[in-house]
């Protein structure tokens, strides 16, 4: 089941919509805004809690 939608004209409430429904199915995702546009919009940035980032790698190494 896809998150992101791909077959529609993609507008700002559309991935404002998506980023909701992903920080809902993966808790380890971390929203800040860095910004705003010109119209007066957010400018979101998601990004991997650091815990995660490391485990990935913990199990990466681990395996070999």
């Amino acid at each position: 089941m896809a998150i992101v939608k791909t077959n529609i004209n993609y507008t700002h409430s559309n991935m404002m919509n998506d980023i909701h429904e992903l920080l809902i199915s993966y808790p380890f995702i971390q929203k800040q805004t860095v910004g705003y546009s010109v119209l007066g919009k957010p400018i979101p940035v998601l990004r991997l809690r650091a815990w995660y980032k490391k485990s990935i790698l913990f199990r990466k190494y681990s395996w070999k």
